[in-house]
Formats: C-alpha cells, structure tokens, sequence
C-alpha cells in the first residue's frame, strides 16, 4: 500500500493470520487517511480497514464493511425516486444514502465542458455564500483567450468569496504537449512502462508529473506549504529535461570524464561551496574552501543552521556565505563553484521568475555588486570534495568552524 498512502512516516505491519493484519502508523496525519480516505484496493482486492485501539483481541473486530460510492449516469426521468434505485443497485450491498440532488447548501449556476460553477452555503458560517468554480483552460493555445474570456465573464457574475481550482493534467497538457493517458488503476505501474500502450518519450513526464501530485498531496495533508498547479508542471519540465540532459550525456559514445579542480587565473580566488541538510529535523549547514591561483588553501569555513527550509535553500546559503566571506577578506574578484546545479540554473534564471531561493539570490546581488567580478559555475561533486568535507565539520555543538592557512 506504500505507493497508494504516500505515507509521510514509517507504517508498520505485523501479521496475525491470513489475511489478517494490525497496521501501525507513525503520525495521525497517515492514519487520517488511511481510515478516512477508503474505499482502498490491494491488488485488485479489497482493502477492509478499521480503527483499533491497540487492546481488544484484533481477531474479535468485524471486518465485514468496505464504503463505497457508485454513480449512475443517464437515468430516465421516472427512474429518478430513490426507492426505485435502491431496488435496482440492491445486490451491490446495502444503500446507506441515495442522492438525486446536490447536496443541501450547493447550488448549480453554471456549467459547460470547460468548466462547472456551484454556490455553496454552510450552516456554521450564517447566511455567507461562497462559491467554488472548477476550471479547465483550452488545450489550443489559439483559443486560450476564449478561456480567458469565459474566466472574467464568471468573474463579474457574482461578489462572492471565490475558490477557483485548475486541473493537473490539464495543465500537463497544455504546456507540455503531453495527453496522460487513461491506464486501469490496476495495472497502471506496469502499462506506463509498456511501450506499446505509452509513448517512451514521454513516459518520464508522467512518472515525474505523478511523483509530484502525490508530494503535493502528502505535503498538503501535513499542513506543509505546497506549489501552485502552475510551478508544479514547470517544476516537471524542469527535472525531465536535467533527467534527460543526464542520460544524453551519458549514452553519447563518449567515455565518461570526471569532473576535476581547475585553478582560477591569476588575480581571481576561487570558492568551492556544498551544502548538507536533514530534511526530518529542517537542520543543516554550509561549507567552503577559499584557494588562489596557485591552488594553495586560503581559508575554509562551515556555519551550522538550525532551521532551514530545503536542501535547495541550504546551497543557496552557502553560495551566500562565500560572498560574505569574500567580502569580509576584501577580496573583489571570485568565482564560486557548486555541484548543486538547480542553483546554478536558478541562478542564470533569476530574472523571468521568482523561486524559493529568490530572496537569496537578492542578498548575493547586493552583495556581489561591489566586486569587479563575481561568477557563479557548476561542477560535478568528485571535485568538490573539499566543500564537502567542510560542510560535514559544523554541527549544534559546533556553530561555526573557521581554518586559516
């Protein structure tokens, strides 16, 4: 079930007897789900899943009830009494609820097959409407402005606070050119890697495209801040076109050539920077190695961080610290070398967008901008092990570590 939950903890298993298992999770935040999120299915089985409070004999706790909801679509209109349906979906088990309507408090106002638009009304919050619109832009870049204008058309209908939520896929498609195909959710781990029910070239698009809505989905129910629906896909064609940057590089007939130290020319310092983080504690650190043309060792350096966002943010700190640090020295010409490439990416692309680290980039700016020459570049971790090995030096206990040659 490890691929269905996502859980955000370890989830143990212990067997009892066939088919019979008591599941411990390590945070309410995946137990929640798992009991609140059913119906669930194991290899086209159902899962039965029920609250147990850890003393009663398990063997003893009926499981004899899964949930389930079934919508039937094009009833005739006499068809429509819910003593008729219950007498026609009787054999499926017993019918707790038929709905014919939309739920009390909901409200249809319009609908077509680009988007659907409902009022809804909540008892706990008096006579407030609020309403919710379900949006789907044109997949035909030609006719996105049809999208737009059906968008500020509903805008104007009513003064209500609004929720307008977009779609993944869609998304998916539109920007990327990329259809998800529809696979039985049986199967669908091994389809998507059959070659002659999925397109290969886009087969990594989907898997990163699904890692991300389960990621997303996970962190939301944690209460973590999560991306938009729009950095979500560019954050998919991100990581697919490094994915396959990688495997050209590696698959182009060419012997493979490890990265290796490079002195800087004469006049200029060079900083290696790497960065260490632990994503259950949100701990982490930075380190550097300071070394001149002559590859003699100047100075090295490790800060340790209690908090810290992401290890993305923990190698942007360190290309931030060098800078300080070069400041403090007086030293004016540097170039800073990381083998945290996202950085290097981010940083050639800071001026057609803001990403997490934005605000970094800012104080490196700011603090680069009296230097005669600052340059930021890439290189492949074997080379900078130095960096490395600094990082790893600082700790709680030791903030701060400093050597001077």
């Amino acid at each position: 079930m490890r691929s269905a939950w996502n859980p955000a903890k370890e989830v143990r298993w212990r067997m009892l007897e066939d088919n019979l298992f008591t599941v411990q999770f390590g945070c309410l935040g995946d137990w929640n789900m798992a009991i609140q999120d059913d119906p669930w299915l194991f290899r086209n089985h159902a899962l039965i899943i029920k609250e147990y409070d850890g003393f009663e004999n398990p063997r003893l706790v009926k499981l004899d009830k899964i949930a389930g909801w079934a919508r039937v679509l094009k009833l005739p209109d006499n068809y429509l009494k819910a003593a008729v349906i219950k007498g026609m979906c009787g054999k499926m088990g017993t019918i707790s609820e038929v709905q014919i309507t939309l739920p009390a408090g909901v409200s249809m106002k319009s609908f077509s097959n680009t988007h659907i638009d409902v009022l809804i009304q909540n008892d706990e919050l008096g006579d407030l409407e609020w309403r919710f619109t379900g949006f789907y832009g044109n997949p035909e870049r030609s006719k996105r402005k049809l999208s737009w204008d059906l968008l500020k058309y509903l805008r104007r209908e009513y003064n209500n606070p609004w929720i307008c939520a977009g779609d993944f896929n869609e998304e998916i498609r539109v920007v990327l050119s990329v259809k998800i195909p529809a696979l039985h959710p049986s199967t669908w781990a091994i389809d998507i890697i059959d070659s002659n029910k999925v397109d290969p070239r886009v087969v990594a698009i989907i898997l990163c495209g699904g890692w991300t809505v389960w990621a997303e989905r996970n962190a939301r129910d944690h209460g973590e801040s999560t991306r938009s629906i729009a950095q979500s896909v560019k954050w998919t064609a991100d990581i697919t076109r490094d994915l396959a940057e990688s495997v050209r590089v590696k698959t182009s007939g060419h012997p493979e050539r490890r990265s290796k130290w490079r002195r800087p020319k004469e006049g200029v310092i060079k900083i290696n920077v790497d960065a260490g983080f632990d994503l259950n504690n949100g701990e982490g650190s930075s380190g550097l190695i300071v070394r001149d043309h002559d590859s003699a060792m100047l100075r090295g350096q490790a800060i340790w961080y209690s908090h810290g966002a992401s290890s993305l943010t923990m190698e942007a700190l360190a290309v931030r610290d060098d800078v300080k640090l070069a400041n403090d020295l007086g030293i004016t010409r540097i170039e800073v070398e990381t083998d945290a490439i996202e950085v290097v990416k981010l940083w050639n692309e800071r001026r057609q967008g803001r990403s997490e680290i934005y605000s970094i980039q800012l104080e490196i700016e700011e603090l680069s901008s009296n230097m005669d020459s600052f340059q930021l570049g890439y290189i492949g971790r074997e080379a900078n092990e130095g960096a490395h090995l600094c990082a790893k030096q600082a700790s709680a206990c030791r903030r701060r570590c400093l050597w001077i040659n």
